[in-house]
C-alpha cells in the first residue's frame, strides 16, 4: 500500500511541477509578447514655425561656360608663343 501511495504521490508532484513549468512558460510568453508590441510616442508639442519673407535679395543667375574654348587661350599656346 506505501509502495502506490509513494507512486501516486510522485506521480502528482511530477504532473504538477510539469503543469507550473508550462503556466510559468506561457506567462514569459505572453510577458515577452507584450514587451515585443510597439507603443507609438505622443507627438512633442513644439512651439510653431513662424515663416516669413526673406529681407535678402535674390541671387542673379549666372549661365555657365559649357563651350569648348578656343584654341587660341589654350596654355599649350600660350607657353610656345612666350617661348618664341
Amino acid at each position: 500500500m506505501e509502495k502506490k501511495k509513494k507512486e501516486v504521490d510522485l506521480e502528482e508532484a511530477k504532473r504538477n511541477r510539469e503543469e507550473r513549468k508550462k503556466r510559468e512558460e506561457e506567462e514569459e510568453i505572453a510577458r515577452l509578447r507584450k514587451q515585443a508590441v510597439h507603443k507609438a510616442q505622443p507627438i512633442r508639442g513644439y512651439k510653431p514655425v513662424e515663416i516669413r519673407p526673406s529681407d535678402r535679395p535674390l541671387t542673379l543667375p549666372v549661365s555657365p561656360r559649357l563651350s569648348v574654348r578656343s584654341k587660341n587661350n589654350s596654355t599649350f599656346n600660350r607657353t610656345s608663343q612666350s617661348q618664341d
